[in-house]
C-alpha cells in the first residue's frame, strides 16, 4: 500500500515543527490563559516595543558608522588622490584603516 498525503513523515513542514513557532504557540497559550486577553496585548505591546528598540539601535550604529567612517574615508582618500600621485583605489585601504581606528574609539 502507498502512503496517504497526509501520513508521510517526509511531508510539508507543519507549523508545529518548527521551533520559534512552537515557543511562541506555547508562550501564547500561557499567557493567555494566566492573564487573558489583556495579557496577550499587553505582551504584543512590549514586543513591538523591544522590535523597534533593536531596530533604532541598528539604524543609530549604521548611521554612525556612515557619518564617522565611510564618508570621511572615501573624501580623505578622493582628495588625497587628487593631491598625490596615487590612485583613488591605492589610498582608500590607508583612510579606510585611519577612520575605522576613530570609529573604535568613538566606540
Amino acid at each position: 500500500m502507498g502512503a496517504k498525503a497526509g501520513d508521510s513523515s517526509e511531508g510539508p513542514i507543519k507549523r508545529a515543527d518548527i521551533i520559534p513557532v512552537a515557543m511562541f504557540d506555547d508562550a501564547h497559550s500561557y499567557i493567555f490563559e494566566n492573564f487573558g486577553q489583556e495579557g496577550i496585548y499587553a505582551a504584543y505591546i512590549v514586543l513591538a516595543s523591544v522590535i523597534v528598540y533593536v531596530l533604532a539601535k541598528a539604524l543609530n550604529i549604521s548611521f554612525t558608522v556612515v557619518k564617522i567612517f565611510i564618508i570621511p574615508s572615501l573624501a580623505t582618500a578622493f582628495i588625497a588622490s587628487l593631491l598625490l600621485p596615487f590612485s583613488f583605489f591605492y589610498i582608500l585601504p590607508i583612510t579606510a584603516s585611519i577612520f575605522s581606528i576613530g570609529l573604535l574609539m568613538k566606540g
